[in-house]
């Protein structure tokens, strides 16, 4: 996670060792920016479960709420700074606006 490109990611609440909150939130430290949907077969979560998480789903919803969901958090997460950037300077550059 640390040195490869990841678009999204989705996790598991109940695992062995660490749940999906505490993962969501030491992947949060790591890059902010990271989309992470939660998935529980619990029902909803405590709202302290969920702080570092931007989407929760329970699986019992079916597969066609979750490619959706998945879907949106690509869509609408935040851009890396580079792109910001470069998207800001493109627009002012003489050069590569012709």
């Amino acid at each position: 996670f640390r040195t490869h490109p990841v678009d999204a990611v989705v996790v598991d609440y109940q695992m062995p060792g660490m749940n999906g909150d505490v993962v969501a939130a030491r992947m949060k430290r790591l890059k902010a920016n990271i989309p992470i949907l939660l998935l529980s077969a619990y029902g909803p979560l405590p709202e302290n479960k969920l702080q570092s998480v931007d989407t929760f789903l329970t699986k019992s919803q079916e597969l066609k709420v979750l490619l959706p969901a998945l879907q949106d958090l690509l869509e609408n997460r935040p851009k890396p700074f580079f792109h910001r950037w470069f998207n800001n300077w493109k627009g002012r550059s003489q050069a590569i606006r012709h």
